[in-house]
């Protein structure tokens, strides 16, 4: 029992210090090809309606529900 309580005290210290060698920011990231007009894509992206048309979570939750506000496309467009 004492060598569990002493391996477990060892390795707590290592874990702690590989934890504070690992950068302090992430970044993830996407990309795919559209074969679209930019105007199409724009139009798309720019009005917060056709959100979901983008989500991947469509489908998924279905007792899901969206709220937009302010204006409907442009900036101060909001989608909840």
């Amino acid at each position: 029992m004492k060598r569990v309580a002493l391996v477990v005290v060892a390795i707590i210290p290592l874990i702690l210090r590989i934890a504070a060698c690992q950068p302090e920011d992430d970044a993830f990231s996407r990309n795919t090809v559209t074969n679209a007009p930019p105007a199409t894509v724009y139009g798309l992206v720019n009005d917060m309606r056709h959100q979901q048309l983008l989500s991947p979570w469509k489908g998924r939750h279905l007792r899901m529900t969206r709220n937009f506000t302010g204006p409907e496309e442009g900036v101060g467009a909001t989608y909840h």
